[in-house]
């Protein structure tokens, strides 16, 4: 993605323009000047209120272009907004014409005039001061101009603005001024007016992930969604910035145009924020890696990567802590794990450096980069006695190589980590991999008429694609700890053969058979629990939806693998 930046030396524009490099896009930077313009972008001098033939091959023909440019913002009843308004207009009108994918426009709540409250994309405008005139103005014209000609649009409209004060004319701009000369009070209104403020990096941040997707279009408010008045604001940056000046209050009056009270909608820029996060899964190929990565592409979320055994050694510490500070995630979803129970017993030393020490090292990277991590545990680290669900913070005693690894695992991370999800589960099926359901109808396609199914092991099944949701929705959250989840209802192993044939219409008959008397025909099985129930009561008091009920979720895997 190559993007244009025009204003790319104006103070909002010099941020935005070092972001949009951080994130690694090739950036185009026009202005009359190059002061503050980071040196990785293309910087190309043009003054775009002049007639040029074609604009979009001078500036090396971008995808998207940024318009930051604009003169006297803060001083807003400036005839130079409506003077300017043709020019802005034919610039980006004539870039539209030669085919650039996506306009993307600065705007500002002035354009809104009078409102008390929040401001919305379908808020009414009735702009009170040239500045916010002439940006109305603006985003109607472009937003039927790019319409009429299948242009994707973008109207940013930001709010009050701090930080990096010495560059601006911001009060916070003024206030700094004044230190410097030496002066111990500022004159002020009354400081009453609540405002939507926002630190110029986080603006920089919003705006840079708005123009590298082009999902959401249309009027976005790049702000922090909460008011806080002017007073406020103010005296906290004086203080915060140990500023040797006090205000002297109602020296100037309130503006007229001003509203008590306004701010900005932000769920739209928190859908892009989110949506933009890096997310690492482990075990991709894996039946419930598969369905997160299916999970994750529905949702739209745009920088996913999927790792799984050959391309990477996870029990490598060194590696695995270099491709995590190299690939810098904002989530972890790791799957990837020894789940093969009885082979495990053969292969302890393994087990342990796949189950336990790989999580570990990863949840010390995630510590690092502050880094949100889910770790998928199991119903095995439980003794399996008694016949009540067993709750999150039960005693742990795993029976097998697997049980005691996995619980180690959980244990490394706990202690390494704050930002973690530990969501155990139990008898997982799903698309891609193995499972009891897909042995089960391999038995029924090699013409068997008959199996043997154990009957005393209780506990639920769970379907990845479920899970796989529920993952996703957690992710959105700091709703940290450790969870249950598994699809609902209770049953043995029999009683999940016995439907399995019923729904796929298979003529089998199951044997109901005791533990005992499976492990005399095969006795190098790993001990299991028998009863492998699962409380959801952690779901239910963090707000979290149950997964569905376990002949459901059968179902529509059956429909799923037809």
């Amino acid at each position: 993605m190559k993007i244009l930046v025009t204003g790319a030396n104006g103070y909002i524009g010099s941020k935005v323009v070092k972001k949009l490099c951080d994130f690694g896009v090739e950036v185009i930077a026009t202005d009359l000047s190059c002061t503050n313009i980071d040196k990785r972008a293309c910087f190309i001098e043009a003054n775009i209120f002049e007639e040029r033939e074609e604009w979009k091959s001078f500036f090396k023909n971008p995808d998207v272009c940024l318009h930051l440019a604009w003169r006297n913002g803060f001083v807003h009843n400036s005839n130079k907004h409506m003077l300017d308004l043709s020019n802005h207009y034919r610039f980006l009108t004539k870039l539209i014409d030669e085919g650039i994918n996506q306009i993307a426009v600065m705007g500002t709540m002035h354009e809104i005039g009078y409102w008390e409250g929040v401001i919305d994309e379908n808020t009414p405008c009735n702009p009170l001061s040239q500045y916010g005139i002439a940006k109305n103005a603006l985003r109607k014209s472009i937003e039927l101009y790019s319409l009429q000609k299948g242009c994707k649009f973008q109207w940013l409209r930001a709010y009050y603005i701090f930080g990096d004060d010495t560059f601006g004319n911001s009060i916070f701009c003024k206030i700094r001024q004044a230190v410097e000369r030496g002066e111990k009070t500022f004159p002020f209104t009354t400081g009453k007016n609540k405002y939507d403020f926002i630190h110029i990096d986080d603006l920089a941040k919003q705006i840079s992930m708005c123009v590298m997707q082009d999902k959401v279009l249309g009027i976005i408010n790049v702000c922090s969604g909460k008011a806080v008045s002017l007073a406020e604001q103010v005296e906290w940056y004086i203080s915060y910035n140990k500023l040797p000046i006090e205000l002297k209050y109602g020296v100037y009056p309130d503006r007229p145009y001003d509203s008590p009270c306004i701010y900005g909608d932000n769920s739209k820029i928190r859908n892009i924020v989110l949506k933009s996060k890096r997310i690492l899964v482990t075990g991709c190929k894996g039946q419930l890696g598969f369905d997160c990565m299916r999970e994750l592409s529905n949702r739209e979320y745009i920088n996913v990567r999927g790792i799984d055994i050959e391309d990477l050694d996870l029990t490598n510490e060194s590696d695995t802590k270099a491709f995590l500070f190299n690939y810098k995630p904002d989530i972890v979803i790791h799957n990837a794990a020894w789940t093969s129970v009885d082979i495990a017993e053969e292969n302890e030393e393994k087990v342990y450096q796949i189950n336990s020490l790989a999580p570990k090292f990863i949840a010390e990277a995630c510590n690092v980069l502050g880094a949100k991590m889910i770790y998928i545990s199991t119903d095995y680290v439980f003794d399996g006695l008694g016949n009540t669900p067993f709750e999150i913070d039960d005693s742990k005693c795993g029976l097998s190589v697997y049980g005691r690894t996995k619980s180690l695992g959980e244990d490394y991370i706990v202690s390494s980590h704050n930002k973690y999800f530990i969501v155990r589960i139990s008898w997982a099926f799903g698309k891609n991999g193995n499972n009891f359901v897909k042995t089960m109808l391999k038995i029924a396609d090699e013409g068997k008429n008959e199996v043997k199914v154990v009957s005393d092991q209780i506990g639920s099944v769970t379907y990845t694609r479920d899970l796989a949701k529920l993952l996703c929705d957690m992710i959105e959250t700091d709703k940290y700890g450790i969870y249950h989840a598994t699809n609902e209802g209770f049953l043995s192993w029999a009683d999940f053969a016995k439907k399995i044939f019923e729904l796929s219409k298979k003529n089998v008959k199951v044997i109901p058979i005791s533990t005992n008397e499976y492990l005399n025909m095969f006795p190098q099985q790993a001990k299991r629990p028998l009863n492998s129930r699962l409380s959801k009561s952690s779901l239910d008091e963090a707000g979290f939806n149950r997964l569905p009920k376990w002949e459901d979720a059968l179902k529509r895997y059956l429909d799923e693998m037809k």
